[in-house]
């Protein structure tokens, strides 16, 4: 080598820059899928495996898909694919870039923020603006190590040293809120200041006193969930059974209004009548013999059918409270109907819309499992379907291919209904 060139074997001198440039439009020639099955990745496209075999065979004819490329003199190549570090999560990168700001006391009562390089002992000042943020300046400082301080960071911005701020925006919150101060935004604010003066909904405290235990309302309140359901579901049975805004008769303070049942004319028409009215009790009986609900006591059982949870505090299986949400929405528009139109009340047909609707949301599962699969595939990652079954159970089950089985128990009640819906993904399986 002699100056910028290198003497190849011949004699010639080549430039070193020339060189490299060569070197570089090599590597850039080689396939990039060609270098993934030397390090032994499988090829997606088992179309170009034969073309790339032959081609590597041809440059390395002891190469095989076993062992890769061998290396001269050293053994096998590396067949593995060649380990990488994972991604760093947001949370490690923030407080990675944070860690190199440090702060010491000057004058023993002004603090100061800045950089600070221990090899040197020199701390770089920083200014401070009025968001918190440290801007670099143009002042250094010979500063020992026992005089650096770790700084405490709240929503981007300084707040102090580490070691004396007081409250530790990471460690403590406000009452009421679950949410570390670096984190409360304007609502968590709002929750808390109006907390004090916050009245429980009056609804709670009736069905407490007329059913005459302690209910369980945060696994009532779980039923509203947009898991499978969507509020034009189980909207219904919020406003008119959980607030008591549905408009019985016993309600009406005329003196001419009847308190007598719109629909079998005998009973108080209640809101506890509902679960024992003549004409509504075919479909608790259906809803009943399919879940196969067993009650303790009278209460047990109102409790169970008005809300949708145990009196013991325990919820009903997903798919149980879905169709109990979806059976009360039918009703309550069926029941408002007989009385604004007088329509007959009819518990077939109710019962039939009731589970038409189930299974068209039961088959949305279907596409939201081919999305999954369309993520995992291009991620790379294992299709999951847990949570789609879960939310079948008991009354069914899904594939990873999207295909519904009803227990045989449900089968039977969807003949008609499976007709009116269109399903075509849904089978039986025989209930264990």
């Amino acid at each position: 080598m002699s100056g910028n060139s290198i003497k190849l074997s011949g004699g010639k001198l080549i430039a070193l820059p020339k060189l490299v440039a060569q070197w570089k439009r090599n590597l850039q020639s080689v396939p990039s899928r060609l270098i993934q099955t030397a390090l032994g990745f499988t090829d997606p496209y088992p179309y170009l495996d034969s073309k790339i075999v032959m081609m590597l065979k041809s440059w390395a004819p002891s190469w095989n898909s076993r062992r890769g490329i061998p290396t001269m003199g050293r053994g096998p190549g590396r067949a593995d694919p060649i380990p990488h570090t994972p991604t760093p999560k947001r949370k490690q990168v923030i407080n990675a870039r944070r860690s190199k700001y440090k702060g010491i006391l000057a004058y023993g009562i002004r603090p100061m923020y800045g950089t600070y390089d221990a090899r040197q002992e020199e701390f770089h000042e920083h200014a401070l603006t009025t968001r918190g943020k440290l801007t670099a300046t143009k002042r250094y400082h010979s500063i020992k190590p026992h005089r650096i301080r770790d700084l405490c960071f709240s929503n981007g911005g300084v707040v102090g040293f580490a070691d004396s701020t007081y409250p530790h925006p990471e460690e403590w919150s406000l009452d009421s809120i679950s949410v570390p101060l670096s984190r409360t935004t304007v609502k968590h604010l709002t929750y808390a200041f109006s907390s004090p003066n916050r009245v429980a909904p009056s609804c709670l405290k009736a069905w407490t006193e007329r059913l005459g235990i302690d209910i369980n309302f945060q696994a009532v309140g779980l039923l509203y969930r947009q898991r499978l359901l969507t509020p034009r579901d189980f909207m219904s049975h919020f406003k008119n059974i959980l607030h008591r805004a549905l408009l019985t008769r016993t309600k009406l303070n005329t003196p001419l209004a009847s308190h007598k049942c719109r629909l079998c004319k005998r009973s108080r028409e209640n809101f506890t009548h509902l679960t024992n009215c003549s004409h509504i009790a075919p479909l608790w009986d259906r809803y009943i013999k399919l879940t196969n609900l067993t009650f303790t006591n009278d209460t047990d059982r109102l409790c169970t059918l008005l809300l949708g949870v145990r009196a013991s505090g325990a919820s009903l299986p997903p798919a149980h409270g879905d169709l109990f949400l979806i059976l009360w929405k039918f009703i309550i528009i069926n029941f408002t109907l007989a009385e604004i139109e007088r329509k007959p009340f009819d518990c077939d047909s109710i019962w039939k819309s009731a589970t038409t609707r189930y299974l068209s949301k039961a088959n949305t599962l279907t596409y939201r499992i081919g999305m999954k699969q369309m993520r995992a595939d291009a991620r790379g990652l294992k299709l999951d379907v847990r949570h789609e079954k879960s939310l079948l159970q008991p009354l069914g089950t899904i594939d990873s291919a999207g295909t519904i089985a009803w227990v045989d128990q449900f089968a039977q009640c969807l003949p008609c209904a499976e007709s009116a819906a269109g399903v075509g993904t849904a089978s039986h399986e025989t209930s264990p």
